[in-house]
């Protein structure tokens, strides 16, 4: 969740901001914003704005993963909007609140303003707590993954994946699973640019990491395998391409069921 750890004071609102976001990683997004709700009303009565727009800001990320990409703007805009009257204009729950409405517009295909959202966001955390945080590291990775986007701006793309995964080292993050996304979406622009051994690396690294923490049929396991597929298919090698598109496949049977209509 973009910058809703950094609260320090202790609270019955921040601790019901901090339950909301644990309901939402676990994809139980109605009981989630029930307790960000909670949050909320409770933090109006103490005027905790810095909590309310962290909870603003968590139904509107909740929104995104139901693709409820309207509410969301609107949700993560108002977020912003009290978020902007804070004392401290770089409080890193606004700065979270920025980069989740770039989250939100590159879902929506708005890349240009989502590059803008996640540069004013990154922009924030620098200013207020520096960048060697896991959320700064996550907005780094997900503007690398915009600019790879726009198509014209592979160099750009890989210096920012570049610049998160620097963050994650420093912060002891090389084996969790936000390492193996921004693994698997640097290989997609190396891929791309053709670099094919250094996109299988980077995709066997994110594959590796996902097989140390995620059941064997976890569908993040076969999109780690279509993407070494796709790798191999384009190199010739169709005997490794096959292996791993099997892999998906069985992944993808598991997940949606003979009847999925593909």
């Amino acid at each position: 969740m973009f910058g809703l750890t950094f609260a320090q004071e202790t609270s019955v609102e921040l601790e019901l901001l901090h339950a909301a976001d644990s309901l939402q990683t676990a994809s139980q997004y109605d009981s989630a914003v029930q307790v960000y709700e909670k949050a909320i009303q409770i933090a109006e009565g103490k005027s905790n704005k810095a909590v309310i727009v962290g909870a603003y800001n968590g139904i509107g990320l909740t929104h995104i993963a139901l693709s409820k990409y309207q509410l969301a703007e609107s949700t993560i805009r108002k977020s912003i909007k009290i978020g902007n009257s804070l004392v401290d204009k770089n409080h890193p729950m606004l700065a979270g609140a920025y980069v989740s409405l770039g989250y939100c517009y590159s879902h929506m295909q708005r890349i240009r303003d989502a590059i803008d959202n996640y540069e004013i966001g990154i922009g924030m955390f620098r200013a207020g707590i520096g960048e060697e945080n896991k959320q700064c590291a996550e907005a780094y990775s997900r503007l690398g993954a915009a600019y790879y986007l726009l198509g014209n701006s592979s160099q750009q793309a890989i210096e920012l994946l570049e610049q998160s995964i620097s963050i994650y080292h420093k912060l002891n993050m090389s084996q969790t699973l936000e390492m193996a996304r921004v693994f698997n979406d640097l290989a997609n622009v190396l891929q791309d640019e053709q670099r094919f051994d250094q996109a299988i690396e980077l995709h066997g690294q994110s594959l590796s990491i996902k097989k140390s923490q995620l059941e064997p049929l976890h569908p993040e396991i076969g999109v780690s395998n279509y993407n070494l597929g796709r790798i191999y298919y384009s190199m010739g090698d169709y005997t490794k391409a096959s292996e791993h598109y099997q892999i998906t496949l069985e992944v993808d049977l598991h997940t949606f069921g003979p009847d999925h209509r593909w």
